[in-house]
């Protein structure tokens, strides 16, 4: 297949100025349709593989650099997500106007090669500089992905169409602690690998390696897809968004920041910023201002400007519906802290407190995560077309609701249990509801949005999903060992408290929401 192939033709800019086009594309065959789910769930296998094994890797990484779990959740979450959903925006605003094939192929091509970088890396911020790679060229995928399906997929198998492209998650996950987990068992093994210029690697080196190469094949395969026909096209707001020094504000809130840290703002606890991050004595505030003054400043430049002129083009649109994309965004943000708080927590409980390998942890995990996420992401796309079927506009928040609830009695007692066994019994309904509702997020935010728009809304739900999940939950649960229980074998009770506080305001949040959702899709 090719981009080259016959197709209908989009909709004339005159025409959707003057009304509806007077004939509607055609909607791809079913092969077609699926054929593009499989090649874009390949790659979102492939964007978590090279994602999450790091999860693996946080002991050997901490023994070789000399950092604690509070560092490691920064390389793992912030230094990973900040960029990723910094990017998010601008590239999905070229989604909704360039070719999305391509979009996503060189972001594919980008991020193998930046997972494979790390394993070349000498000390923690040439590996930090390396993620943040990792997640720019993941930034092109998703938002590109679901607007092509929305194209390919007509509304009443959407919500199937994007919960088994949402597989991607949990096969990814699930495969990045298996294979990791195998590769790592392997490497140990193996005799040292010398590269001209790198030198001797170590084995977590190697992983990276391993893993991240394979990608510049998928990146190829890509280009196999057609770019789908724009459907449901709406005539960009020709009015240009209202001057203002609104942009400034997070440069503004970076300096305010930079003056309490210069001031000597430290991080809490027996270990400063300066020693957790490797910094010179008596450099943390100044350390602190830094980070904080230099994401405030891409923030202001990247972030609020195309997020100003979403606001703008679609504020017609949101001007009532406000309350039910806050309720959406932010309760899928919080349940992903509980996906993403196990899989790397919950891989280092089963290390350090009941001594497994890491090639079992990963095992067990993995297997957990994809398997049972797996028939989570299914079950919660079918329930959710299910429920819609019936008269439930609001399914996909509904669906929501039950796995937030559904997760509570799990995540409050698997990692407190000294029988690792039992423990894994209780990560069984774990694995299933975390991935439960994923697909119901996308659908309703493709449901909620006019295409002109959806890309963009895309990433903005994306942004806060990969702001919240992967940076806030790791780094919670490392605040909380290192600075509250300051003890490594803590990691059960602090993954604990952090998944059963997210999953109760998750549940609130869709609660509040459902209401909103009815009224929205009736208005």
């Amino acid at each position: 297949m090719n981009d080259t192939a016959p197709r209908p033709a989009a909709p004339t800019a005159s025409a959707l100025a003057t009304g509806p086009a007077t004939a509607t594309p055609p909607w791809p065959s079913a092969a077609q349709a699926w054929y593009l789910i499989a090649v874009l769930m390949v790659a979102y296998v492939l964007s978590f593989i090279d994602r999450v094994v790091l999860a693996l890797l946080v002991g050997p990484i901490r023994a070789e650099f000399g950092v604690n779990d509070t560092a490691m959740s920064i390389l793992y979450g912030f230094g990973f997500a900040i960029f990723y959903t910094t990017l998010g925006v601008p590239i999905a605003r070229l989604a909704d106007r360039l070719n999305r094939r391509n979009i996503i192929a060189a972001g594919i091509f980008f991020w193998s090669l930046m997972t494979a970088a790390c394993g070349v890396t000498r000390n923690y911020w040439e590996l930090l500089l390396a993620r943040i790679g990792v997640g720019v060229g993941e930034a092109a995928l998703s938002p590109a992905a679901y607007s092509m399906i929305a194209d390919s997929f007509p509304e009443r198998t959407l919500g199937r169409a994007l919960s088994v492209y949402t597989i991607g998650l949990p096969m990814g996950v699930g495969l990045a602690l298996i294979i990791g987990g195998a590769v790592v068992q392997f490497a140990a093994t193996a005799p040292p690998v010398v590269l001209p210029v790198f030198g001797q690697l170590s084995a977590w080196h190697l992983v990276f390696i391993v893993v991240g190469l394979p990608g510049i094949l998928v990146a190829a395969w890509m280009m196999t897809l057609p770019e789908p026909v724009r459907r449901r096209l709406a005539p960009p707001t020709q009015a240009a968004p209202p001057a203002g020094g609104g942009h400034y504000l997070p440069l503004a809130a970076g300096v305010a920041l930079l003056v309490a840290a210069l001031a000597g703002v430290e991080i809490p606890g027996g270990t400063g910023f300066a020693e957790a991050f490797q910094l010179p004595p008596g450099t943390g505030g100044i350390g602190i201002a830094v980070v904080v003054l230099g994401f405030g400043a891409l923030y202001a430049w990247l972030i609020v400007p195309p997020l100003a002129r979403f606001l703008h083009e679609g504020r017609d649109h949101l001007r009532t519906r406000w309350g039910v994309y806050a309720a959406t965004i932010l309760g899928f943000s919080v349940l992903g802290m509980v996906l993403n708080g196990v899989q790397i927590w919950g891989v280092q409980w089963f290390v350090r407190v009941h001594e497994f390998p890491l090639s079992r942890a990963g095992l067990w995990i993995g297997l957990v995560i994809a398997v049972f996420g797996t028939l989570g992401i299914v079950a919660g796309g079918w329930i959710t077309d299910w429920l819609r079927a019936r008269g439930h506009v609001d399914a996909a928040l509904r669906t929501g609701l039950i796995a937030s609830i559904g997760l509570v009695p799990f995540v409050a007692t698997a990692t407190l249990m000294d029988d690792p066994r039992v423990a894994i019994a209780l990560l069984v309904p774990v694995g299933l509801f975390t991935s439960f509702a994923f697909g119901a997020g996308a659908a309703a935010i493709t449901v909620l949005t006019p295409n002109h728009l959806r890309a963009q809304a895309s990433a903005i739900y994306l942004l806060f999903v990969n702001l919240i999940g992967i940076g806030l939950a790791p780094l919670l649960v490392a605040l909380l060992n290192d600075y509250v229980y300051a003890d490594d074998l803590a990691v059960g009770r602090s993954l604990a408290i952090v998944s059963t506080c997210a999953a109760l305001l998750a549940a609130a949040l869709f609660a509040w929401g459902l209401p909103r959702f009815r009224r929205a899709i009736a208005g």
